[in-house]
């Protein structure tokens, strides 16, 4: 990457980390935002980026296909990976200040009011929640909601000592979903890397596909899983990967988030105003300086409200060339390389690394196996 693309990926980044733009702002502001930062990607986006595969049968069966598969972080080899930090002591302040007497307060008026405002989705919303308690605990057996919690002096303190493990319950589950409702797939800027073809191509005995990142950028189609319904179909995106020693600080996010469910306890109904839009994008593309060396851009899929599955694919994403591991056997290289041909794509180039004995330093060379004479790495 030149000079010129190296202060693009900065100042991306840097733009990136410290804009915030709450989900209630005008579609202008956020059309802006989205232009800006698109703007500083396309700066210094590689021309090409590569998928690393082991080559077993499933993943002949994608190259042959066109299939790209995306998995959910939680299935991916780094524990870290889209596991945000947020503060407990701020966490921990916010619950302190929880006032349970609330609940009393509102649940007086409605009894003192009447069955009118009984009916109101607001005191609704409280007595449902003091309901699902009392199945819960099996603590209160009165038949009334109010009655339970306003004739026992002592009902209150043990209300609260019941409320907040619900709540922190709830929001432990949105931070477990953060990693189990995305799906990611996964690219490198070089095939040059022998560590990347030793982790994630079987030492070198798997294969290597080219993609081009043209045809990656906000795509959009219906995944395999679905009928081709117009609320099935996704825009997907490629970010690349920033790499730091700390996690992806979601303090702020979730101390709102909290404070919703908080707030959401006493009046159902609220609807939850996202305090950065930007929020997934940093999630997702944050990870720790060990993984530098793979040069990562990802590819990310939100199922929003659809039914979680073990994976989704994107098809008719055929790669422009094939990069056959050192390693790999030349059986399977005839194998694939006829398959290809059988498939009628022949536009797939393809390639072969090896190990150059000729020169000093410890790289890997690449040459063309049946086609294109020469291949210029990113």
């Amino acid at each position: 990457m030149d000079v010129k693309g190296e202060k693009a990926k900065e100042e991306y980044f840097d733009f990136l980390r410290n804009v915030k733009v709450r989900g209630n702002s005008s579609e202008e502001d956020k059309r802006n935002v989205y232009t800006k930062l698109f703007g500083l990607m396309n700066a210094f986006k590689p021309s090409t980026l590569y998928r690393f595969r082991a080559g077993n049968p499933n993943d002949i069966d994608a190259l042959l296909s066109g299939r790209v598969y995306f998995n959910r972080p939680m299935n991916f080899n780094d524990p870290h990976d889209c596991l945000m930090y947020v503060n407990p002591d701020v966490m921990n302040t916010i619950k302190s200040a929880f006032d349970i007497k609330k609940i009393a307060d509102v649940l007086q008026d409605v009894k003192d009011n009447g069955a009118d405002k009984y009916a109101s989705p607001n005191y609704l919303g409280v007595v449902n929640a003091i309901n699902r308690l009392r199945n819960e605990s099996n603590m209160f057996q009165s038949d009334s909601a109010f009655d339970f919690l306003l004739d026992n002096e002592d009902s209150l303190h043990r209300l609260n000592q019941m409320v907040l493990p619900i709540i922190e319950k709830q929001h432990n589950e949105n931070l477990r979903l953060a990693r189990e409702d995305i799906y990611i797939a996964c690219f490198s800027d070089s095939v040059a890397s022998s560590t990347m073809w030793a982790h994630y191509a079987d030492y070198h005995r798997g294969f290597a596909l080219a993609y081009d990142t043209s045809e990656l950028s906000f795509l959009s189609q219906d995944c395999v899983h679905c009928q081709n319904t117009c609320e099935h179909r996704h825009i997907t995106n490629l970010y690349p990967v920033e790499y730091s020693n700390n996690r992806y600080d979601a303090t702020e996010y979730e101390s709102e988030t909290f404070k919703f469910l908080l707030s959401n306890f006493f009046e159902q109904g609220n609807a939850f105003i996202t305090p950065d839009i930007l929020h997934e994008i940093k999630l997702y593309t944050a990870k720790g300086m060990d993984w530098k060396y793979e040069g990562e851009w990802r590819l990310i899929f939100n199922r929003g409200s659809k039914p979680q599955v073990d994976y989704v694919a994107y098809e008719k994403l055929h790669p422009k060339a094939i990069f056959f591991g050192s390693e790999m056997p030349e059986s399977q290289k005839e194998t694939i390389s006829n398959s290809l041909c059988r498939e009628e794509a022949d536009e797939i180039m393809i390639y072969e690394m090896f190990v150059d004995r000729g020169i000093p330093q410890y790289r890997i060379s690449c040459k063309e196996r049946k086609r294109n004479p020469t291949y210029a790495f990113n």
